[in-house]
């Protein structure tokens, strides 16, 4: 359970950033994308279609939907063999009234408030260096931030976020992984999500 209210906490912290910072939006990221389609590589496993809010995207099949254990809605996969309390994959997305921000704005502010945030929701554990990338998926850009948390009890999780730049919605793809072996890999899994996350038409 405290993991999922560190997630979600998390979650509101980034969101509260940039719903006070949209000021800070460059117009460049109102205009349309003139680049060529992301192709994207079908994975070595099978997939469902997943329905989340409005959008969707694509997970193992063999993963199961499991309610987040601090009653909110965020979306929270797992294997289906997997034990409690082991390896998820978690999604939020919340709607906005901001356009959303360039790439090189969003890194910006990203590296300069991600690290105390978490610092600040793990105030008794250990966090490693942050590294962060980006790459193109056919809904847009995508920032990706990767650190690692030791509990006190030597518990260790690896995080891997990806943040999808879409106009009107703040959207943030947790990978944690607790070293279990969970397979197709948690990180594995949320990327190829964050490559087949698109919006509805209405």
């Amino acid at each position: 359970m405290k993991s999922f209210k560190k997630v979600l906490a998390l979650v509101l912290a980034v969101t509260a950033l940039f719903s006070f910072t949209s000021c800070n939006v460059d117009f460049a990221s109102m205009l349309p994308d003139t680049r060529e389609p992301v192709e994207v590589e079908k994975p070595d496993f099978d997939t469902q279609k997943v329905t989340y809010k409005d959008f969707t995207l694509e997970l193992p099949a063999s993963w199961e939907k499991t309610g987040a254990a601090d009653g909110s809605d965020l979306l929270v996969y797992k294997p289906s063999d997997a034990k409690d309390g082991g390896s998820t994959f978690n999604l939020s997305i919340e709607a906005t009234d901001l356009q959303k921000y360039t790439l090189v704005k969003f890194r910006d502010a990203m590296t300069k408030s991600l690290p105390q945030q978490v610092a600040e929701l793990f105030p008794d554990a250990g966090i490693s260096e942050f590294t962060y990338s980006d790459f193109r998926a056919p809904c847009g850009e995508v920032f990706v931030a990767e650190y690692t948390v030791t509990q006190p009890d030597g518990t260790v999780i690896a995080y891997t976020q990806f943040y999808p730049l879409i106009n009107y919605y703040f959207v943030l793809i947790t990978a944690e992984n607790k070293g279990e072996g969970a397979a197709p890999e948690v990180s594995e899994v949320a990327r190829y999500a964050a490559n087949t996350l698109a919006l509805q038409e209405k």
